[in-house]
């Protein structure tokens, strides 16, 4: 049975092979979050920076889901959540993609701005999914698991940020952060 745009799972099916899926879309939307801040000087050095402006590009992503959050809850639930899921991973591939060939601030802006997009579609489609996947306590196991994807995405992208980037450089460090979503965004759609 299909309700808006996600199938449930039949009782003898197990829904964590879609939780698992949809948990990690949450966790590497919430990394780009964080995927900025350790290659600050950087970042900053490479495309001439202040530090308000670097600060502007960091925060934008959160912004958009500030302003829009409610708008777009209310829009998903009547949709299609597992389409919201797969283009707001596109949608941060994309941005992510952007960010990585950003030459100074306002293309950087522009694209951290897209990848805020994508942040809101994951975030508002990713908790409507679980809550159609799984029942009774697996949902609210579920749910507690969702709970965790910002801090697991940030405490990731710092930790690996500071490490990668000195080998790839901070541009090459995007683009690798790229891949990810688009490999999810495939298996959500699925």
């Amino acid at each position: 049975m299909r309700k808006n745009g996600v199938a449930r799972r039949e009782s003898t099916g197990s829904p964590w092979p879609a939780v698992v899926t949809t948990w990690l879309s949450g966790v590497f939307a919430a990394f780009g979050l964080g995927a900025l801040s350790p290659l600050g000087s950087e970042i900053r050095g490479d495309l001439h920076l202040s530090l308000g402006q670097f600060a502007w590009a960091t925060s934008s992503i959160t912004a958009v889901s500030a302003v829009l959050g409610v708008p777009a809850g209310w829009w998903i639930s009547r949709l299609d959540a597992r389409k919201a899921l797969a283009g707001g991973l596109v949608l941060t591939t994309l941005s992510v993609a952007a960010t990585a060939f950003a030459g100074s601030w306002s293309p950087l802006l522009a694209a951290r701005t897209a990848q805020g997009f994508g942040y809101l579609l994951v975030f508002v489609g990713g908790p409507i999914m679980l809550t159609r996947l799984a029942e009774g306590r697996a949902q609210a196991t579920a749910l507690a698991l969702w709970g965790t994807c910002v801090p697991t995405g940030l405490a990731l992208a710092t930790a690996l940020g500071g490490a990668v980037s000195g080998a790839i450089g901070w541009r090459g460090w995007m683009g690798a952060t790229a891949l990810l979503p688009l490999v999810l965004a495939v298996a959500v759609g699925a």
